[in-house]
């Protein structure tokens, strides 16, 4: 059975840690010691659980807990120094340190160190937080021994609970950005403002890719076109218009495509959308207007003339000898 050790002071260690790409000795004193910290281990960075939840959520809290005079909090797990590092950088967890116990030794004194073989993962350590006090653990919470990686007590939510009961906790909040876009900025600023800690998705390169492949694509798709819109000016006035609006909806869709993959605002594709509607009109107009006056023997919906004479008109004659 895993020890609760409430009452008793943290294991004296020093963990060696990279700051700033250089390596720093921090003891066990100098994260403890006279300071109150809320202080949680997990199984290893990178892992499902700990990257999606466990950590972030005590990031996104973690000004509510420094409201209620906690100094810290820290994030332990037995992983070396730069892969704990590389992880707080790709986690964008500011407001967490990172403490790697790389040898297992502060683990193995608290008594937490378990045997993960069977994931490859050799000794990690067991699930669990801690309030400490001036090198003291006030409190523990321990997750259920049992099979695979429970999570069920060890979270942030539960800790505010513990040391603030009416403590009402903010709802995670999550924010899709991309690069250079103006209105995601302002809704991060103010978020900022009012407080709230957010988990930001950056939609980059990818979604940047998939807007220039589509301007490309339509682009390609409007030189096409304007050999149609040239065949069209000697079939009527209707079938002219249609491709003429074709032709205008795929110029500000490839704009528009073009300015959003550079991080601009969408109002050429909205443009777009609109010669869209405009094109679809036309075309509806066109195809009624070539069955109802082909089921007439007189024209009854006007189509106007070629620009450029009608295709199919009769050639002359040879004169004959």
């Amino acid at each position: 059975m895993l020890p609760n050790r409430e009452g008793r002071e943290v294991p004296k260690v020093t963990f060696r840690t990279r700051r700033d790409g250089q390596w720093k000795d921090v003891t066990t004193d100098e994260v403890f010691k006279g300071r109150t910290v809320v202080a949680f281990a997990l199984p290893g960075a990178y892992t499902p659980t700990c990257s999606s939840s466990h950590l972030p959520r005590y990031n996104e809290l973690a000004p509510v807990f420094r409201r209620l005079g906690v100094d810290e909090i820290v994030c332990i797990s037995v992983n070396d120094p730069f892969v704990m590092s590389e992880w707080q950088r790709d986690q964008d967890a500011p407001n967490v340190a990172f403490l790697p116990d790389g040898n297992a030794e502060f683990t193995g004194k608290m008594g937490m160190l378990v045997d993960k073989a069977d994931l490859g993962f050799g000794k990690r350590s067991w699930r669990y937080s801690m309030l400490v006090e001036d090198g003291v653990i006030r409190k523990m919470f321990i997750e259920p021994e049992k099979e695979g990686d429970p999570y069920e007590v060890s979270d942030a939510d539960t800790m505010l609970h513990y040391i603030a009961p009416r403590e009402k906790a903010p709802e995670p909040a999550l924010i899709f950005s991309k690069p250079g876009c103006p209105h995601c900025a302002r809704a991060k600023e103010l978020l900022r403002q009012h407080g709230i800690v957010f988990e930001e998705v950056a939609l980059g390169k990818g979604i940047t890719d998939v807007d220039s492949g589509l301007a490309w694509f339509l682009l390609a798709f409007a030189i096409f076109n304007t050999y149609m819109l040239l065949w069209s000016m000697r079939v009527s006035g209707a079938v002219f218009v249609v491709f003429l609006t074709l032709e205008i909806t795929e110029i500000l869709l490839v704009i528009g495509f073009f300015n959003l993959a550079h991080g601009g605002t969408p109002w050429w594709l909205h443009a777009g959308g609109w010669a869209g509607i405009v094109t679809a009109a036309a075309a509806w107009y066109a195809s009624a207007a070539g069955v109802v006056n082909g089921m007439s023997p007189t024209p009854v919906l006007p189509v106007g003339a070629a620009p450029i004479g009608r295709i199919g008109s009769p050639m002359p004659r040879r004169a004959e000898r």
